[in-house]
């Protein structure tokens, strides 16, 4: 009997052990039974976001920055421009389907805008945790992804420099969190 549960507990710590390689973005599941895969395919709608940008321009010794910062609610995208905030309906969905193919929809005060394209794992086949979209959706770290929610996180900073008579560059630092909800 001893001997028995000796076994059991055993077996119990090497499943952990085994299980909880399974995870793979830092807010990843514990445990899941479907691959990443089948997880990252379905139809995805935005339920949160916050994002942030800043701009930064120097041109002839002159600098100017300017910030911007998103939020959004599940119905009302507000924009924060250099302190000046806009409200106006919104809605994205994303359906990610298995042959590497998507669809984006998003909805605003100016309409629809639909998009196809490609997508696909920036990283090693067995980690998954860098997305990218093509048709200008961009590339993204995946801070969860469960069955029901998906977490997209970006960060990233671009620097253009120009000499056209005078040394003139243009620095662009965004940040973001896009949380998902699985459509049924």
């Amino acid at each position: 009997m001893k001997l028995q549960l000796i076994k059991l507990s055993g077996i119990a710590v090497l499943a952990v052990a085994l299980l909880g390689s399974c995870r793979k973005g830092e807010s990843d599941p514990f445990l899941s039974l479907r691959s990443r895969n089948a997880r990252i395919t379905g139809t995805w709608n935005l339920s949160s976001q916050i994002t942030t940008s800043l701009n930064t321009s120097v041109s002839a010794g002159v600098t100017t920055v300017d910030s911007l910062t998103t939020s959004f609610d599940g119905t009302t995208l507000s924009t924060v421009t250099n302190g000046i905030t806009t409200t106006a309906p919104y809605s994205l969905t994303i359906e990610i389907l298995k042959n590497g193919s998507y669809k984006s929809t998003l909805n605003n005060e100016l309409g629809s805008l639909v998009r196809w394209g490609s997508w696909w794992w920036l990283n090693s086949k067995k980690r998954k945790v860098r997305i990218a979209f093509d048709n200008g959706l961009g590339s993204f770290h995946i801070s969860r992804l469960k069955n029901k929610e998906l977490v997209l996180m970006t960060d990233s900073t671009t620097t253009n420099t120009y000499l056209a008579g005078t040394t003139s560059s243009i620095s662009k630092t965004t940040s973001g969190v896009f949380t998902f909800a699985k459509q049924k």
